[in-house]
């Protein structure tokens, strides 16, 4: 299910590291994220970088090819199989 725009309003990504960056302060559960702090934090059970909203939890590779192609994808596949490396190309 794609991201609600609550959420997609407050990242920025940049096209030139790939990455995705916050736009704003964000309270959480655990921490507190800042204006200009990375998206995502690694689930060290499952391996994948991910970020929750509103009791969600979305992945970050997801959010990337999102960002990158405009659309949403419900399956996305890393082509190294490497869950961290959310690199466009990587991604299918």
């Amino acid at each position: 299910m794609k991201p609600p725009e609550s959420l997609l309003s407050r990242i920025r990504y940049c096209p030139h590291t790939f990455k995705l960056y916050w736009t704003t302060d964000c309270p959480g559960y655990r921490k507190r994220y800042f204006k200009g702090d990375e998206v995502g934090r690694l689930n060290p059970k499952t391996g994948y970088v991910q970020v929750c909203h509103k009791q969600k939890t979305y992945y970050v590779h997801q959010l990337v090819l999102y960002f990158y192609t405009g659309q949403w994808c419900e399956e996305v596949d890393h082509i190294d199989q490497n869950r961290q490396n959310n690199h466009p190309l990587n991604l299918s």
